[in-house]
């Protein structure tokens, strides 16, 4: 059972942003999809998620076309870069918005809770959305996933840049939750940045660049010196974490005239 990208093509005025893509994403996996900015990576997440439709090929939910999908928001969960909250919504709320694909329920209330215990974030639970940090509104936007999770019918969880911008404490809680769906067998997808988060993560990398996948494999295929001096225009060590063996980007010194380069 999958979820997958099957060649797919999607333009933008007569850039292509993807082409002719095949991304696979199976139960119980977590998968990140890294590259350079302007590589596809959020337009390759959205056309999974069915927010942005192909010029051709065609997206397929455990061997049914997505669009043909039924009660889609019951099968798949989708973490945005923004929020488009502006408003003084109360925490439990928010949260509670998980549960709109579900219909209500008289324990909504207690799965709201225990979404917020699960990302650390039960002290939030009565707060207005305006009054949160910028952590504690990804703690909470997390919590409202988990309650969109807690079905039977979940199956896949897509995240687009899940960490920009957190302190470590509060990423670890993200992608821990998001790797707590993967083990009771869910599928994974997370657009990362960062590259020894992504290796330290992802049970497997796909690598895209200029909307073509250049490489995937387990974190060791897919990073290396070579590969990330042709796609990132930079030139990086790569080292074996002492506990995982998984690997470590350390990149040349900023005063490297590799750096200028790419820069200008």
């Amino acid at each position: 059972m999958s979820l997958c990208l099957e060649d797919v093509t999607l333009r933008l005025g007569d850039r292509a942003v993807l082409s002719e893509v095949d991304i696979t994403l199976e139960r119980g996996e977590c998968v990140a999809l890294i590259g350079p900015n302007g590589a596809g990576k959020s337009t390759a997440l959205g056309v999974m998620a069915g927010s942005l439709h192909p010029r051709s090929g065609r997206v397929v939910l455990d061997g049914r076309p997505l669009v043909a999908t039924p009660h889609l928001a019951r099968r798949r969960a989708v973490l945005t870069q923004q929020s488009v909250l502006s408003f003084p919504m109360p925490v439990a709320d928010v949260v509670r918005l998980g549960r709109l694909p579900h219909g209500s329920s008289a324990d909504d209330a207690t799965r709201v809770r225990a979404a917020l215990r699960a990302v650390g974030a039960t002290h939030l639970h009565d707060r207005l959305w305006t009054q949160l940090s910028g952590g504690e509104r990804q703690r909470v936007r997390m919590a409202r996933i988990l309650c969109q999770l807690d079905s039977p019918d979940a199956a896949y969880l897509l995240l687009d840049e899940p960490t920009a911008s957190l302190d470590l404490a509060v990423a670890a809680t993200v992608l821990g939750q998001a790797t707590h769906f993967g083990r009771r067998g869910g599928g994974v997808l997370a657009v990362l940045h960062d590259l020894s988060l992504a290796a330290a993560w992802a049970d497997r990398l796909i690598l895209l660049h200029e909307g073509c996948v250049v490489a995937e494999g387990a974190p060791a295929e897919v990073l290396t010196p070579e590969r990330i001096s042709t796609v990132y225009g930079v030139r990086a060590r790569v080292f074996n974490h002492p506990d995982t063996g998984r690997p470590l980007i350390a990149p040349q010194p900023f005063e490297d005239d590799s750096w200028s380069r790419h820069t200008a």
